[in-house]
């Protein structure tokens, strides 16, 4: 049996960059609007050019580039909807459609929220660029040989420095058969600076 699973709503794509103390320095000690101007408009603001880090050999990499020190993407646990369809003899049916915490409860699956560490012995200096985008999030297929084989699906959620909670699936098993999605609208971004 398979069980393709869907989540939509509320997530975001989180990127976090490492920075020299330096470079950390200098963009604390400016507007915030001009990171966000550097980062996601691409202006061509006045920044020294020791302190350009997305710059590489002259040509400024996208803010999703970024992510020397962590990339995620996910839907929110608090602002997302599951549903699971099942291909039963090439008839697809719906089985489950709810908010995304009501409806791991009912399949009896679990989420397990873990927080943003840096298994670093030194200090940190970063930068963090996270898009906020509602749409369809991604989807996944599984093979399952029955539905209480559901319980086997564990929802990663990891809380990240700006606040925000992303959540991906684990399966406790094999196989996994495919992996879609990311039909997404982009709503807004946070940027911020962060000594870890």
């Amino acid at each position: 049996m398979k069980a393709q699973i869907q989540l939509s709503g509320m997530g975001s794509e989180v990127v976090m960059f490492e920075l020299s103390q330096k470079t950390y320095a200098y963009w604390k000690a400016q507007e915030k609007q001009k990171l966000y101007d550097y980062l996601i408009d691409e202006e061509a603001c006045e920044v020294p050019v020791d302190h350009k880090f997305a710059h590489l050999d002259g040509y400024q990499r996208p803010w999703w580039d970024l992510d020397t020190v962590a990339h995620y993407y996910g839907a929110s646990p608090n602002s997302s909807e599951i549903e699971i369809f099942l291909n039963e003899g090439g008839k697809k049916t719906q089985v489950l459609d709810k908010k995304l915490k009501q409806g791991v409860a009912q399949i009896k699956a679990r989420i397990s929220t873990k927080k943003f560490e840096l298994n670093k012995p030194k200090t940190m200096y970063t930068a963090a660029i996270s898009s906020i985008e509602r749409g369809f999030i991604f989807e996944k297929e599984f093979e399952f040989q029955k539905k209480s084989e559901f319980q086997k699906l564990v929802f990663q959620s990891i809380s990240l420095p700006f606040g925000n909670l992303i959540t991906d699936i684990l399966f406790l098993g094999e196989p996994l058969i495919g992996l879609d999605g990311g039909d997404t609208i982009v709503k807004g971004y946070e940027v911020g600076l962060f000594r870890m």
